[in-house]
């Protein structure tokens, strides 16, 4: 379930279903929809969706009460459902990065499941290869996955750029 149609929702959705069943999303139904079963997944953002803000309503989450500039996430089991949650976009890609390292780690996941996490660096600035842009996508996994916030798009360290401000942030980017 992912109430959301964003870039972010739709890479999140991409890398759960990665980890899941050797990657084939094709043996799962995917709901565009607020709404969750037991059994389910739930991908999303606290401040779009009802269902999670029905959990920080019952003090099972505490992304709603963080700093609008922290980037945070919540992993967790709740009557039955799984929910990968975020507070920011790059919190909501780290819940499910997250969730792929447990699912790596482990055959079953417990019911008492509840991880979070939270980015102390505003920005992190990475370079995703040395070649030349354009970057490929298993480079902007793998500095995303590292937390970063903005992508360097020229190591031009000799020429012009060495003050670092060769770089762009980017919505779609998280």
């Amino acid at each position: 379930y992912m109430p959301g149609q964003s870039r972010v929702h739709r890479t999140a959705l991409s890398e759960l279903l990665r980890s899941l069943k050797g990657g084939s999303g094709d043996a799962f139904n995917v709901f565009y929809e607020d709404s969750i079963r037991p059994g389910g997944i739930f991908i999303g953002l606290i401040s779009e969706s009802e269902v999670a803000q029905r959990l920080a309503w019952l003090g099972q989450v505490n992304l709603h009460n963080l700093s609008p500039d922290m980037d945070a996430y919540e992993v967790l089991v709740q009557d039955g459902a799984l929910y990968a949650l975020g507070n920011t976009p790059r919190g909501l890609l780290h819940a499910v990065y997250h969730l792929q390292d447990i699912i790596q780690e482990r055959t079953e996941l417990p019911n008492d499941l509840h991880c979070k996490g939270t980015f102390h660096i505003g920005h992190r600035i990475f370079h995703p290869r040395f070649d030349d842009w354009p970057g490929q996508r298993h480079d902007i996994r793998y500095i995303s996955r590292l937390g970063a916030s903005h992508c360097l798009v020229t190591h031009d360290w000799q020429g012009a750029r060495r003050h670092l401000q060769g770089y762009v942030s980017s919505p779609i980017f998280p």
